[in-house]
């Protein structure tokens, strides 16, 4: 699809020695996606899960997005999950809650039973951002394209996202594959293509923007000024898939509850697995499958992926790619770099990687994490707003990504 270069607003300035122009980008210091029209035709729409093989090969290789209509309806939480039932069932169970239906990431979290998230969320400005606990995962059902091929396997969080509305997510990216659904309210995601998200100027850690989503300033944040975005709107039962490393901002209206299942960005399908299970059903309770993956096995894959998207092989003149990809030092990747370079050839391909053991694996992790933590320390400009004081709550605890590669939990 054509586009026209990206239009500014002129603006006329009478001095006295006579009219100065001066032009601003369309859609500066407005919301987020003012600066041009969403892409048409849209992302796919379905009426049914598509198998796991067509998922793989069709939208997660592809990296295409698509939402599945109504198709959560037919889930336990959809049908169960009032507050009410939510206060007698589990009422008891201790959530992360999260300051500000704004997302700011210099905020905090609080811990409190998820009665008393039902006792204020209504009159507060709080939402819940909550790793689903065992004793909830049998509510929620796998949809049938995750239940062979590899996915259930590569399954690493599932997440509770709840508030009475009026939530709005940074602009950021994930290093994982998501797919949630919604199961009261309404939301509207604005997704940004892979090919354009990679080159946002985003923060190392957590891979998002500090730009405001409310007020972009395209003169401080060019990135967004005549980028191609895709407007999708989810209503109660929809599923929505969001590809690895997409970026994306949400807003919300309602009383608002979803759940999203992220689970490791594949490089192989697994069709052995698909003809072990045989025909699948439409749904498998979570409970059935659980979370297995770990923070190791996200790592593996975002390697294998930064060596695909680069041409089979990096090397060391690779490494300032690195540093922007993983978020991690020159230094510290270097010395990854050696250590995953095992015929010692200079470079490093997929199936050295694929042969390193797990607790390699975790070790390099735990380098990652410390350069992640040293990056925290330089700290960028914000545009979303001056940080509020804190509620008096209980236990109150410090948003702490499980991996430097974590999605830091926004929003989606």
């Amino acid at each position: 699809m054509m586009r026209a270069p990206c239009s500014f607003l002129v603006i006329l300035l009478v001095t006295s020695t006579g009219y100065v122009v001066e032009t601003q980008p369309t859609g500066h210091l407005l919301p987020l996606g003012s600066h041009q029209p969403a892409e048409s035709p849209g992302v796919d729409v379905l009426h049914a899960a598509p198998s796991p093989e067509d998922f793989y090969r069709e939208y997660v290789e592809a990296s295409r997005p698509f939402v599945l209509k109504n198709h959560a309806r037919d889930m336990p939480a959809f049908k169960y999950w009032t507050d009410q039932y939510l206060r007698s069932t589990y009422g008891h169970i201790k959530v992360d809650v999260e300051q500000g239906k704004k997302e700011n990431r210099s905020n905090s979290l609080w811990v409190i039973p998820l009665s008393e998230f039902l006792d204020r969320y209504n009159d507060s400005d709080m939402y819940m951002v909550h790793s689903l606990p065992k004793e909830m995962m049998g509510d929620i059902w796998l949809i049938k394209s995750l239940l062979c091929g590899g996915f259930t396997s590569n399954i690493i969080d599932a997440v509770t996202w709840f508030s009475s509305g009026g939530t709005k997510s940074v602009i950021h990216f994930d290093a994982l594959d998501n797919i949630n659904c919604l199961f009261d309210g309404s939301k509207e995601l604005i997704l940004f293509p892979r090919s354009h998200s990679e080159k946002f100027n985003l923060k190392s850690r957590g891979s998002y923007s500090t730009a405001d989503v409310d007020r972009i300033d395209l003169i401080k944040y060019p990135e967004f000024a005549n980028v191609p975005w895709y407007n999708v709107t989810m209503q109660p039962g929809d599923c929505l898939y969001i590809p690895y490393r997409w970026a994306h901002s949400v807003r919300s209206w309602g009383r608002n509850l979803a759940i999203n299942i992220w689970f490791v960005h594949m490089h192989k399908f697994d069709y052995e697995d698909c003809l072990v299970k045989g025909q699948l059903p439409e749904f498998a309770p979570l409970s059935s499958h659980g979370i297995s993956a770990e923070n190791e096995d996200q790592m593996r894959g975002e390697m294998i992926d930064f060596i695909k998207y680069n041409g089979g092989s990096i090397g060391q003149k690779d490494m300032q790619a690195a540093v922007k990809y993983f978020g991690a030092t020159e230094k510290d990747l270097s010395v990854i770099f050696d250590f995953m370079d095992t015929n010692r050839d200079g470079k490093v391909v997929v199936r050295e990687v694929e042969k390193i053991n797990y607790e390699s694996f975790k070790k390099l992790v735990e380098v990652l994490e410390a350069s992640g933590d040293d990056d925290d320390e330089e700290d960028d400009d914000d545009d979303g707003g001056e940080e509020e004081p804190a509620e008096n709550m209980n236990e109150i605890t410090s948003k702490e990504p499980k991996s430097h590669l974590d999605t830091n939990k926004s929003e989606l």
